[in-house]
C-alpha cells in the first residue's frame, strides 16, 4: 500500500485494521498497525498465530477487509 503523509495529509490513514474470514460475518483481525506520518511503500505480512503461539506463514482467506 502506498501512503504519503506529505501529499494528502487530511486523507492519510494513521491507523490501519486488516481482518481476514471465509465470509463476511467471520472476519477476524489479523493486523492492527499505527502510524505515524508514513511516506512510501508499506508491506503488511499477514500471518495468523495458532494456538500454540507460533504463527503460520501464510493466511488462508476468502474475504480482506482493510
Amino acid at each position: 500500500m502506498y501512503i504519503d503523509f506529505k501529499s494528502d495529509e487530511s486523507y492519510t490513514p494513521n491507523k490501519i485494521s486488516i481482518k481476514a474470514g471465509t465470509i463476511f460475518q467471520d472476519l477476524k483481525e489479523i493486523l492492527y498497525i499505527e502510524l505515524t506520518e508514513p511516506s512510501g511503500w508499506y508491506m503488511f505480512p499477514l500471518r495468523t498465530k495458532l494456538v500454540s503461539g507460533e504463527q503460520k506463514k501464510f493466511v488462508k482467506t476468502m474475504n480482506i477487509q482493510i
